[in-house]
């Protein structure tokens, strides 16, 4: 006879919410795989409504310069906006729970001059992907934008 007892298969750290409980690059490699996918469906699937609220994020973001707190609430509100415009609850919430990975580090690095300029620059990259629907274009950004991400939290873990 077959057992269902699945054990522990469920039971992984960020089952429990603790996204905390894994490392830089294993949370790095896992974001970039899922928001290239959240990406795409984005790129399919955003309204323009979504599109708008977008662009208005970016400009609050701009008004945050220098604050680096009220940032990265827009910042989220950005992100997951556009997670939610994928249309798939399971991989917005699987972006959402990755992109908390380290926030309090993130509110040190995007402290840094020039930090939350280049963000809001990627985001304007981001954006007119998601403008035109060019999936290939908006996970290329969020790609480069990851990548700032994950450089600039090793950088400051590294002299923590």
């Amino acid at each position: 006879m077959i057992s269902a007892d699945v054990g522990d298969l469920g039971m992984s750290a960020l089952s429990q919410g603790r996204v905390t409980d894994y490392t830089l690059d294993d949370v790095h490699e896992a974001r970039l795989t899922v928001e290239a996918r959240v990406a795409s469906l984005a790129a399919e699937r955003i309204d323009s409504a979504s599109i708008e609220r977008l662009s208005d994020l970016i400009d609050t973001q701009e008004d945050t310069i220098g604050d680096p707190i009220r940032y990265l609430i827009a910042d989220r509100e950005f992100h997951t906006e556009i997670y939610r415009a994928c249309g798939n609850a399971v991989l917005s919430d699987l972006a959402a729970t990755l992109y908390s990975y380290l926030l309090d580090h993130r509110r040190r690095v995007v402290a840094e001059p020039g930090a939350i300029e280049r963000s809001i620059n990627d985001h304007r990259e981001i954006l007119s992907a998601l403008k035109t629907g060019d999936g290939p274009a908006l996970t290329a950004a969020f790609g480069v934008h990851e990548r700032r991400i994950y450089d600039t939290t090793r950088e400051l873990m590294a002299t923590s």
